[in-house]
């Protein structure tokens, strides 16, 4: 070829590349081919286009080089761009040490053989660069993807696999390895749903790069885990980013929540450490402090589900006030333990949590429900439970705030169980929610007197509710 710079453009194309002359002999394909086939330049140079198959060994391609001869002459006169693949099954002649990284082509690989004419040289120089920038920005793009995790761009677990021999060398000691894993994900899915479970992930995220150094490896594990390797850096530095990693989620506040996350970490300071000791004693440390740290991000975001429920629902705090009142006299007289009525007392509270996660245009709505509407409201006990299942400090009233809605006769919702199969706690505050609801009233609604709402109250008695609550009720109230 006349134009080595051209020849060195082709040579670092990683596609086989075929430089033709008019008359269609081979005057130049590129080291990627020499490669693939193990034939040199010198063996194939001069040698006419349609005898070319021969060199890969398959009459497959026979009538692809003859189309070109006979119906394509033009094309490569005109400078024009002639592309054929070899499909995987295809491939078996390339030599088994090979280690190719063939074009992606939907979900097949195939190997792009590409045909130029010698002519307008400049500009096949320009096509191949642009073709070589195409080809490095896909590449990154596929490196990215495979070894970034989606959600918050720090490197995944794949990464970390790859990279971990460069940090298991005698030059990055001391490595300190910190594991942290994000307090309240679950409750907080559950609760608020999981777009604002991966905001909390992806603010965790950025505090994590932010308290950490360039040279620090900050990962993803999976779910709500993370992984930090600190190279040549000990006790003082591990205990410094995790100071600042825990003051950044103190000020960070999110749309519910305050993101936290707990952490525990050691440090290598032998290669007669085994890694996997120093990574199961940071693991053991950040378990040991997520035992306290989580009860408290429990509560914040408890804390902030009663909060959002008195703001989407008509209900407020003096209403969950007076069914706790209510309910603990109710409690009271049927002789129940202290950890009965703590549980009573928290069901007033939470019994309807269940709606934070239904529509405000639903819940809110002045009119009457459609029949859509009002299949998903009545969802809202099975969500409540859920959310309460997630959490320690709520699991003991999941089954409360699951069986709230049932009735005495069965006919209730969601699982249409009665009687005593109902629990106590529930049928107490099914009985004191709906009077206070009745002489209370709703902004779309006026409420009743206290004798129509004890007259209601027992009419229903034997259906709807608990005739012994019901007279337990009227006894005290009346």
């Amino acid at each position: 070829m006349r134009n080595n710079f051209f020849a060195s453009v082709l040579d670092k194309v990683d596609v086989g590349v075929i430089v033709l002359d008019k008359d269609l002999n081979i005057v130049f394909w590129n080291n990627y081919l020499v490669e693939l086939t193990g034939k040199e330049l010198a063996e194939v140079k001069g040698e006419k286009l349609a005898k070319l198959y021969l060199v890969f060994g398959r009459s497959i391609y026979q009538k692809f080089f003859t189309d070109v001869l006979e119906k394509n002459q033009g094309m490569f006169c005109s400078g024009a761009l002639h592309q054929f693949f070899i499909p995987p099954q295809d491939q078996s002649y390339i030599r088994q040490n090979m280690q190719l990284e063939p074009l992606l082509v939907g979900e097949e690989k195939y190997i792009l053989i590409q045909l130029f004419d010698i002519t307008n040289q400049d500009k096949r120089v320009k096509s191949l660069k642009k073709e070589i920038k195409k080809r490095k920005e896909a590449e990154k793009k596929i490196r990215y993807l495979t070894f970034r995790d989606s959600l918050t761009g720090l490197y995944n677990r794949t990464y970390f696999t790859e990279e971990f021999h460069r940090y298991n060398t005698e030059r990055q000691l001391p490595l300190t390895i910190v594991i942290g894993d994000v307090n309240g994900l679950k409750l907080t899915n559950d609760a608020f749903g999981h777009q604002v479970g991966d905001r909390l992930l992806i603010e965790v995220a950025k505090i994590m790069k932010r308290a950490c150094r360039e040279e620090d490896l900050v990962a993803r594990w999976g779910g709500d885990e993370f992984i930090i390797f600190l190279p040549q850096s000990g006790e003082g530095v591990a205990k410094r980013i995790c100071e600042d990693i825990k003051a950044y989620c103190q000020k960070t506040e999110l749309e519910f929540i305050e993101p936290s996350i707990s952490l525990g970490y050691a440090v290598r300071e032998s290669m007669k450490q085994s890694f996997d000791e120093v990574f199961k004693e940071a693991e053991d440390r950040m378990y040991r402090n997520k035992l306290s740290e989580s009860k408290s991000a429990h509560s914040n975001i408890i804390a902030t589900m009663k909060h959002t429920l008195m703001e989407k629902t008509y209900e407020t705090s003096e209403h969950a006030q007076r069914l706790k009142e209510l309910a603990l006299q109710i409690g009271r007289k049927l002789d129940l333990a202290d950890y009965q009525l703590s549980e009573l007392s928290l069901l007033a509270e939470l019994h309807d949590l269940g709606k934070i996660a239904i529509s405000e245009e639903i819940i809110q709505k002045p009119g009457p429900l459609s029949d859509e509407e009002w299949q998903q409201i009545k969802k809202h006990p099975q969500i409540g439970f859920q959310i309460a299942e997630s959490s320690s400090e709520l699991s003991n009233i999941a089954q409360g705030i699951l069986n709230h809605h049932e009735w005495w006769d069965g006919s209730g919702y969601p699982r249409g169980v009665r009687g005593k199969q109902i629990p106590l706690i529930s049928r107490i505050i099914s009985v004191v929610d709906a009077y206070d609801v009745m002489t209370q009233g709703r902004p779309y609604q006026s409420g009743i007197s206290k004798e129509e709402a004890l007259k209601e109250l027992q009419d229903c008695a034997g259906t709807q509710f608990d005739p012994r609550i019901v007279e337990i009720f009227i006894d005290l109230f009346a």
